[in-house]
């Protein structure tokens, strides 16, 4: 995990290959996962779980606030019954951080057959494609597993105030982290 400046970028944080974060996941769990950047970083853009979701972490002192920002996925609908796929983008202000969590339709009817053209592959991930349904619920959490089959909206986000050195100026960045995808892009401050 290397930081770029002070936010991670990480497929997960998770200690486990078969361990997930969720929408539904607690601040304690994040602030847990986050504990060993304490210090190193102000935020973790992951991916890993497929449902995009972002949220501000409570610090350890009166408005400090740490930004846990999961993308979604570019290559898997988010189990919200549509076709669509995810991704973040990140626009800084003198005020704070806009977090914009989007989502694009695709030729997934094309990237199905695709699949299903090869008899190696799992099926279950092509009808994932075509139905925005996943092929398996077993991993999910009760909040999340309720809620498979309802459309997710585009969502915004604003976190205001984050560290200075994290408003400044950021680079221009598309980081694919397994399917994950976040996409930051850098506005510079206006000369006053």
């Amino acid at each position: 995990m290397e930081p770029m400046g002070n936010v991670s970028l990480n497929h997960t944080l998770c200690p486990g290959i078969s361990e997930f974060v969720w929408p539904s996941s607690s601040d304690k769990e994040l602030a847990t996962m986050m504990a060993p950047l304490a210090g190193a970083v102000d935020g973790v853009l992951c991916g890993h779980s497929g449902i995009p979701f972002a949220r501000l972490i409570p610090g350890s002192e009166q408005g400090d606030t740490r930004l846990w920002l999961n993308a979604g996925v570019i290559g898997m609908p988010a189990n919200d019954g549509t076709r669509r796929v995810w991704y973040a983008l990140l626009e800084p202000s003198q005020d704070g951080l806009k977090i914009s969590l989007r989502s694009f339709n695709y030729d997934a009817e094309g990237a199905a057959n695709s699949i299903l053209a090869h008899t190696n592959l799992v099926r279950g991930y092509a009808d994932a494609l075509k139905t925005g349904i996943w092929p398996s619920h077993d991993i999910l959490p009760v909040e999340e597993a309720m809620a498979s089959g309802v459309a997710i909206r585009d969502k915004e986000h604003f976190w205001p105030n984050p560290p200075t050195k994290t408003r400044t100026l950021w680079p221009l960045v598309l980081v694919a982290s397994g399917l994950a995808a976040v996409a930051a892009v850098a506005l510079a401050r206006r000369k006053q």
